[in-house]
């Protein structure tokens, strides 16, 4: 997702500079909620005057417990992982055979335990309510909520 300003459609929207601590301000608003690219424009002419870049994988999740709740990303077993807010974590918990979304959209990223051959597989993205049975003993590398 990428934040942009619009050009004023008129001249009588034109007013002056925005002190430069506001702009960090709303750059920090929008990179929080979630946006991976943001532009500072100049709102008359259009010109892009940077760009600022948040790596995709910013780290805002929290792992619970161990253990889950009703509402957290959880990957059962023993013991439980609950993880809750959007970000990716890098993990290794061995051995899982399934895992839920609670109340996220979730991906995680796995090996297949005893099939080193087949690398790292990313899981298709559930979303709330969501989950996946791996069907063999997985170790999970990575869990990431939208």
């Amino acid at each position: 997702m990428a934040a942009t300003t619009a050009t004023p459609s008129s001249s009588a929207e034109v007013g002056q500079a925005v002190p430069e601590a506001q702009v960090d301000a709303a750059i920090a608003d929008l990179q929080a909620a979630g946006d991976t690219s943001v532009q500072v424009v100049n709102p008359v002419t259009g010109e892009v005057l940077r760009t600022i870049k948040t790596p995709p994988f910013h780290t805002l999740i929290k792992q619970l417990g161990p253990g889950c709740s009703t509402t957290s990303v959880c990957i059962p077993g023993n013991p439980p992982y609950g993880y809750i807010n959007a970000g990716t974590v890098n993990t290794n918990i061995t051995s899982r055979t399934s895992y839920s979304s609670g109340n996220w959209t979730s991906q995680v990223k796995y090996t297949v335990d005893g099939a080193p051959i087949l690398g790292t597989i990313t899981a298709a993205k559930q979303g709330p309510g969501g989950g996946v049975v791996f069907g063999q003993y997985v170790d999970i590398k990575q869990v990431r909520i939208f």
